[in-house]
């Protein structure tokens, strides 16, 4: 992952947001937002970073962390879908 971290950001930040989503499914969300860091803002980790803030008791960092690609996508589109769960 760090040797992609410059090439390829999209990819990079896909493959942690993977990664992270393991870690949300094992209770473990501190985990899963240290992972995310410095990619939170990239689409792929958005909904990842979103779920994790809610599971560690954070409902308006998670809101805060969604709304940005909510506010950027239509509202039939299914990342809007996943981003609105």
């Amino acid at each position: 992952l760090e040797l992609a971290a410059d090439a390829l950001p999209a990819v990079r930040a896909e493959a942690l947001a993977f990664l992270a989503d393991l870690r949300l499914a094992q209770g473990r969300a501190d985990e899963a937002l240290r992972l995310l860091a410095g990619v939170e803002r990239l689409p792929p980790a958005v909904p990842v970073v979103a779920a994790a803030r809610l599971a560690a008791g954070d409902p308006a960092g998670a809101a805060a962390a969604a709304q940005p690609r909510l506010d950027a996508c239509a509202p039939d589109c299914l990342e809007a879908a996943r981003l609105r769960e």
